[in-house]
């Protein structure tokens, strides 16, 4: 196959399934937002909740990280 014909495939879908592509762009631009900040989470959520014991809040924020990672694979 000529590769102008898979690219001009590729758009023809593309053109096709126009909300899903911006659905995928908007998760993928706020995943790489939220990348660099996960080290800093980290850091917080080892700082306050678990030095203070404060399970419920160590869940809460457990899950915003596992969420996080999902979100960024």
């Amino acid at each position: 196959m000529n590769s102008w014909r898979v690219a001009f495939r590729l758009v023809y879908l593309l053109i096709q399934r126009r909300r899903i592509f911006w659905i995928a762009l908007l998760l993928v631009t706020i995943a790489s937002f939220f990348q660099p900040l996960r080290p800093y989470l980290y850091r917080y959520v080892i700082d306050n909740p678990l030095r203070q014991g404060d399970v419920s809040l160590l869940l809460k924020w457990g899950t915003i990280l596992i969420f996080l990672s999902f979100l960024h694979a």
